[in-house]
């Protein structure tokens, strides 16, 4: 009794911290998923879009398309300057001023996006930082997905405070859950039975969490950390220690870079060459000019270093006068510190960069797992409901169906608004994404008040594995491009693997409907322990 009595409170904790965060953490979970592959979705929606590499184009000088770049921007704004380009996207230059507002660095300034082949400017816009670089319509599709995981469709700091919180419900869940089931060697080798719904779902919830237990933890230190750093940490630090001054507190984590007192303005080009051939041909990821033209002067060359494990980065500091090398600096502080590589682990950790494109398609299966793990937790309660026209069964069931089938059905919605609204207007369709996604989730939530999770489950499967398995051939309307070009040598390469993708995810949900609507035929099974198959009770729970 002494033993039992902590393990039934502590799976009431369990259960109630699940429920009444499913909602955030299925959410947080499930865009991250899809944001880890977040560079092939954009490969894949920017097909008859995609502009050449600079470094790839021959004759390719810097110092041009800077020049190029800044006609026409005010001097004010010409001291800082961010220079990067995103695989297939145009060259951009961010001539921007770092304003205090309320005790916040805001930059406002001028994005200028330049074909890097022709030196044509393609696109200019003013703003804010968020404004001035907002994606272009081949851009938002993976990008909503982005900030979908990082803000949760909320503004900035409330959306980064909502995502450190589920990851530390997420910690309380592992814990109690670890304490509740007691994982052992023959438990994790013991499969699953079938012989009702009810003993499968509760079986299998063990299962999948025992054995993601180490990723889920994981995922969610990693991403308390970097929510909280940015919402809480970083802001109160510059409170402390700079008396609000978040930008003389970046200047000094960052470090300063000591230049020459000359007036003489280094060329480009040549810091571009010399940062590539000392990385052994990387790629370079950024160029940020500092106070660009005046004293102080100083250049930063951010270059990835290619690696079958894993890309490996330089941050190479240079002289704004004289183009001389100053340091190869670390990205945090003005040297290599235990702190700097702790962040640096921590952000290749979470985002599953640490080993390339092997750890993002191990990140990208263990965060369907637990996904999976958190909607057989909600199917467990709605199971162990009596009353199922109770208030809280029908929300329960609500909320089962809006997430396990509105999710599904919700990406691929927003994938067909990204599609049509691509070819109708070619901005930023960000805002009718968001609807669309919204609207779906509430569509399948409206399934699952009047009938089972089953029915609902069912149908919202039916039409997210329809519209994703069709969504490939929808690529070309988002894309400008007609049907056969867009599936061309020149292009295939890029989208195969996002179109097989699709087509395999769309007929799963199809199959997985179909296995779901027939049930489960009821086979004897030898008895099992309670407390050894499922911990208190959850395998004696109703149907569902």
């Amino acid at each position: 009794m002494s033993t039992h009595r902590p393990r039934r409170r502590l799976y009431g904790l369990h259960r109630w911290v699940g429920l009444l965060l499913a909602p955030l953490g299925l959410l947080v979970f499930f865009s991250g998923t899809v944001a880890t592959f977040h560079e092939e979705l954009d490969a894949w929606a920017m097909r008859g879009h995609r502009i050449a590499p600079a470094q790839d184009v021959p004759g390719f000088d810097l110092d041009d398309a800077h020049r190029v770049a800044a006609a026409g921007v005010p001097r004010e704004l010409r001291r800082q300057v961010d220079i990067s380009q995103q695989p297939g996207h145009p060259l951009r230059f961010f001539f921007h001023v770092h304003e205090q507002r309320d005790g916040a660095i805001v930059e406002r300034g001028v994005a200028v996006d330049v074909d890097p082949t022709t030196l044509e400017v393609l696109r200019r816009r003013l703003g804010e930082r968020g404004e001035a670089l907002a994606p272009s319509a081949p851009g938002s599709l993976s990008s909503f997905f982005v900030d979908l995981h990082i803000f949760l469709l909320m503004p900035e700091t409330l959306g980064l405070i909502a995502t450190g919180i589920a990851g530390f419900a997420l910690l309380l869940l592992v814990a109690t859950g670890a304490l509740v089931h007691r994982p052992t060697l023959r438990r994790l080798r013991r499969r699953p039975r079938t012989g009702s719904a009810r003993q499968l779902v509760g079986d299998l919830h063990t299962l999948i969490g025992s054995w993601t237990l180490p990723f889920t933890g994981l995922l969610a230190l990693t991403g308390s950390f970097l929510s909280f750093a940015g919402a809480v940490l970083l802001p109160l630090v510059a409170q402390v220690a700079f008396e609000g001054d978040q930008e003389a507190m970046f200047r000094t984590l960052i470090g300063r870079v000591e230049v020459s007192d000359s007036r003489d303005e280094a060329s480009l080009a040549p810091l571009l060459d010399d940062a590539v051939a000392r990385s052994s041909g990387g790629r370079v990821q950024f160029v940020a000019l500092d106070q660009w033209g005046e004293e102080g002067a100083n250049a930063t060359f951010g270059v990835a270093e290619p690696s079958p494990f894993g890309d490996t980065s330089h941050h190479y500091a240079y002289d704004g006068h004289t183009g001389a090398l100053v340091r190869e600096k670390p990205a945090f502080g003005v040297r290599p510190s235990f702190g700097g590589s702790l962040v640096d682990l921590v952000a290749r950790l979470h985002f599953g960069t640490l080993f390339g494109l092997v750890t993002k398609a191990l990140w990208g299966v263990l965060g369907l797992a637990t996904c999976a793990l958190a909607l057989l937790g909600l199917a467990i309660f709605t199971a162990r409901r009596r009353d199922r026209r109770s208030p809280a069964a029908r929300a329960v069931r609500s909320m089962t169906v809006g997430l396990g089938g509105g999710l599904p059905l919700g990406t691929a919605s927003a994938g067909w608004t990204w599609a049509i609204a691509s070819s109708l207007d070619g901005g930023d369709v960000t805002d009718a994404m968001t609807v669309a996604f919204l609207l779906a989730l509430a569509a399948a939530a409206a399934t699952g008040v009047s009938g089972s999770v089953r029915s609902g489950l069912v149908r919202t499967w039916i039409a997210a594995g329809v519209a994703l398995a069709i969504l490939p051939v929808l690529a070309p309307l988002g894309s400008g491009m007609g049907p056969f070009e867009a599936w061309s040598d020149r292009t295939l390469r890029w989208t195969v693997w996002v179109d097989a993708a699709f087509v395999v995810a769309g007929v799963a949900l199809l199959v997985g409907s179909s296995r779901l609507a027939r049930g489960w035929p009821r086979r004897r099974h030898p008895e099992v322990a309670p407390e050894e198959s499922t911990p208190l009770g959850v395998g004696r729970a109703g149907p569902l």
